[in-house]
């Protein structure tokens, strides 16, 4: 969905336990990353309804503020982290910490929305929520089994063999159950491949 309408831009450096915030070009506030901090942020936004925070894909971390968010019907973007590190190589900003982040993530949001190229986060249900989670969980499970195929190729401790291979078990015979739990969770809802297409669309169109 494009917007439609002038929004301020908030750029919100997504971490496992805080946000930092830019609020405009002098305030950076910094929040915990649960349901208190979430409650702060609105409150030192002077008009969230006019308002769209926008912050990196961060690998799940940014998930409960984005489903609060839009539970309040409040305008939401999660971007690429890539597009925004190119941004800011093209400005010329090397420096980094979590507040400076914060603050080329709302600049580039501001550049994006210019250019009509920012794309709000739709409203999810409760079961599509359930399928992104098992998804990702079961995409962490392929990664972490690729390496520890690498890992086992090279090892030449034979304790070391054992302890792999038997890690590499583990994490195969979680595999099969995340898949029955990701087709049970979709096969519930008649409607979950209009949740696939929408997402690829916004995965095509955030970059």
């Amino acid at each position: 969905m494009k917007l439609a309408q002038e929004l301020n831009m908030i750029g919100i450096d997504v971490a496992k336990n805080k946000l930092d915030i830019a609020l405009d070009d002098a305030r950076t506030i910094t929040v915990s990353n649960d349901e208190k901090g979430f409650n702060a942020l609105l409150k030192a936004v002077e008009n969230p309804c006019q308002t769209c925070f926008v912050m990196e894909a961060t690998g799940g971390y940014e998930q409960p503020l984005a489903h609060f968010l839009l539970a309040k019907n409040l305008s939401v973007s999660v971007v690429n982290p890539k597009r925004v590190r190119d941004y800011a190589n093209a400005m010329g900003a090397y420096a980094k910490n979590d507040r400076i982040d914060a603050q080329m993530i709302r600049h580039y949001s501001q550049s994006a929305h210019a250019k009509n190229r920012l794309t709000l986060r739709k409203p999810s249900t409760r079961t599509a929520q359930k399928l992104e989670a098992l998804l990702r969980r079961r995409n962490q499970l392929v990664d972490q089994r690729a390496a520890e195929k690498q890992h086992l190729e090279a090892a030449y401790d034979k304790s070391a063999v054992c302890c792999m291979d038997a890690g590499g078990r583990a994490m195969q015979e979680q595999l099969p159950n995340r898949r029955r739990k990701v087709s049970s969770t979709a096969a519930s809802r008649t409607w979950w491949i209009l949740i696939w297409r929408n997402s690829l669309i916004e995965s095509i169109m955030t970059g």
